[in-house]
């Protein structure tokens, strides 16, 4: 199986339930641990569909913000914590501390000020105040698990995992020693759980990962994310039939998630066993074709399986279930271009940015779908324009999406003609961070053409070492040929 653009590269993704309200639901969470647990890639459910359906941020909520504390708040009941929230997204921290200071004298369930801060400060991505803030809740009072667990959860993000394990450790013995309320000791002893299940899992200590992912379920036992959890190990484990009752157990409690025999299939995807893993993409459409979230799967599935046709059809049948689907439009786009129909890209890519106007990713590859029609040259002035619109919705270069949306007016600039401006573009991504496949390429072509072949050559050896599938990588094989 290969991937394509827009599917998450190894690096810190990992966001686990504690970093509430970035992932507020149990598979999406779940399918998060699932992608980063295998070879710390995003391998399923969403891969480049979660980049094109996030939020242009992920601002917490009450109900998301107390969730560890309070499972289902009511923000009427928590106004202060709702004036906080707002005060904090307005610029105003200090001001946010003495609403939620004033909040938890009322409501001393709440976690501490400086975790629920904490937890701001991390949704905006200030993961050094975050830390901070962190700190300072463990010096209040070192007997709280919690920052304990949220220490964990940054540690295996930043792919620390013996200092993961370790923290959670801590965070499970001060949870079971825990006095305070019954539910709160019960969510947190499940999240050392889930903690735990995920360092296990990194290791491929399969056993270590079931015994932990075990504890979760029966503490939780309505959670669908522990259940589709154990399916993987289970299957890992060489017990296949096990891990397909579990997935049905989790379809069983929320009806709304992946179907098994998708979760099924791209477990044979990772035993390279694509031929089971196409049968039962087959059997699923079969049961549930009428679903939007099955045909989505299933196109996704047969374009990272190069089968253009059939994720063409899901596609359309996607879209014949939801007009406005931004999912369905982006995948009939991406089809158009890997089959080097750009103007049939366009249309779609185009009629995505009509429903969802500021998704960033959509405009990138409609610039990049527009500049490829070299018989008018209006269009090309056109992808210098979306180009750079989103380059200026994704501006922070720590950032790789915004890394790539200056790539891409790079490349559109190189086109142009404008070569001395496209090299000091791919220059400034460059020194930023790292770029994905089809970025990687883009810039190497640049390089390549300014006497850098060193520099394209390192670019292009990252790209090609993957199993990502891009529109451009047959130009990408070529050009590393020659290198």
């Amino acid at each position: 199986m290969r991937y394509f653009p827009g599917s998450i590269p190894p690096g810190p993704e990992f966001k686990p339930l504690l970093f509430a309200g970035i992932f507020p639901h149990a598979e999406a969470f779940s399918m998060l641990i699932f992608r980063s647990l295998h070879r710390l890639r995003w391998l399923l459910t969403a891969g480049f569909l979660a980049l094109v359906c996030q939020p242009a941020s992920a601002q917490l909520t009450v109900k998301t913000l107390l969730r560890t504390t309070v499972p289902d708040a009511d923000a009427a009941d928590y106004q202060e914590v709702a004036d906080a929230i707002r005060s904090f997204y307005s610029q105003d921290a200090s001001g946010a501390r003495s609403l939620l200071e004033t909040a938890r004298q009322k409501s001393p369930e709440l976690a501490m000020v400086d975790v629920m801060l904490a937890q701001l400060y991390f949704s905006a991505n200030q993961v050094s105040a975050g830390r901070q803030a962190l700190e300072n809740a463990v010096k209040e009072d070192s007997r709280d698990p919690l920052p304990y667990l949220i220490f964990g959860d940054l540690a295996l993000q930043q792919r620390q995992v013996t200092n993961a394990r370790l923290i959670y450790e801590e965070g499970r013995r001060l949870a079971e020693t825990f006095e305070g309320s019954p539910a709160r000791k019960k969510t947190m002893t499940a999240q050392a759980a889930n903690g735990l299940a995920s360092v296990a899992e990194m290791r491929e200590d399969w056993e270590t990962a079931s015994q932990h992912l075990t504890t979760w379920i029966e503490l939780e036992p309505e959670n669908t994310a522990s259940r589709i959890r154990m399916g993987r190990v289970l299957f890992k484990l060489g017990q296949i039939k096990e891990s397909y009752s579990k997935f049905r157990e989790a379809i069983g409690i929320d009806s709304q998630i992946t179907r098994p025999e998708i979760l099924m299939a791209r477990l044979f995807d990772e035993n390279e066993e694509s031929g089971k893993a196409k049968a039962l993409i087959g059997r699923a459409v079969e049961r549930d074709g009428d679903s939007l979230k099955t045909r989505l799967a299933a196109a996704q599935w047969y374009m990272q399986a190069g089968l253009y046709k059939e994720a063409k059809e899901n596609a359309e049948a996607a879209q014949s279930i939801n007009s406005n689907s931004v999912q369905a439009l982006f995948l009939l786009g991406m089809v158009e271009r890997f089959e080097m129909n750009h103007a049939a890209a366009e249309d779609a890519f185009m009629a995505a940015h009509l429903v969802e106007p500021s998704n960033a990713e959509v405009i990138n590859q409609l610039a990049l779908s527009l500049v490829e029609q070299t018989d008018d040259p209006r269009k090309q002035q056109k992808a210098l324009a979306w180009g750079q619109l989103a380059a200026r919705y994704n501006s922070d270069l720590k950032q790789v999406v915004a890394r790539e949306s200056m790539i891409t007016v790079a490349w559109i600039m190189h086109r142009l003609g404008r070569v001395g401006e496209s090299l000091q573009a791919v220059q400034a991504a460059i020194n930023r961070g790292e770029l994905r496949s089809e970025a990687n390429y883009f810039a190497a072509r640049i390089l390549h053409h300014n006497n850098r072949a060193d520099l394209a050559k390192a670019l292009l050896d990252r790209s090609l070492a993957t199993t990502d599938l891009f529109p451009t990588r047959g130009d990408a094989e070529q050009l590393r040929d020659t290198l």
